[in-house]
């Protein structure tokens, strides 16, 4: 269904509060225990789509890739802004992939809700793994119920779009600090020699 020549390997974890998909190399879709056992077919299905689409688009790969330039440029103001962005455009394109697989963008709102309600209950901190995509972190679920919202009126949001959007804001991050790099460098010089 989703034009894939392999997918990630399943697994169940047992300390796990949302399912995810973890690992650049060798992605891996990991499931928590009692969701894999308790959560009905509809919301499996949703739960799937929605990492297989994570790893359909190389949001792991391109992650890592940001967080790397990231903490390279980490005295950046805007460095970090790239990177929400990034997770949150990945985010965007998940949900509405899911949402349209089942055809019931409501049904699959009120599973992100609960999934987020779950990871604050419990405490976990594994709602932001580095080196993953977690479904649900409490922290942006009503920005993303909001967003599902807005793109069920207007249309499906365009990955290729957004990833150019982040890599242009990325390359003028990295050469705005080059340049105030730069332009600090002889400065410092003729004043220690003053």
């Amino acid at each position: 269904d989703f034009g894939l020549t392999s997918a990630p390997e399943l697994r169940i974890g047992s300390r796990l509060a949302s399912p995810l998909l973890a690992g650049v190399l060798r992605p891996m879709l990991i499931l928590p225990d009692d969701v894999a056992q308790r959560f009905p077919e509809k919301d499996l299905r949703a739960i799937y789509a929605h990492e297989l689409s994570h790893y359909r688009q190389r949001d792991v790969a391109w992650g890592a890739g940001i967080y790397s330039v990231t903490s390279l440029l980490w005295f950046h103001p805007l460095a970090r802004r790239v990177m929400r962005s990034h997770e949150r455009a990945c985010e965007e394109v998940s949900d509405w992939v899911s949402a349209s697989y089942l055809g019931d963008v409501e049904h699959y709102r009120r599973l992100l809700a609960r999934l987020a309600l779950r990871i604050k209950s419990t405490g976990e901190l594994n709602s932001r793994p580095i080196g993953g995509h977690a479904m649900a972190g409490a922290s942006g679920i009503r920005k993303r119920l909001q967003q599902l919202d807005l793109t069920a009126r207007r249309g499906p949001v365009r990955p290729a779009r957004w990833r150019a959007l982040v890599l242009l804001a990325t390359v003028i991050v990295a050469g705005i600090g080059g340049v105030r790099l730069q332009a600090a460098g002889p400065k410092a010089t003729s004043e220690a020699s003053s």
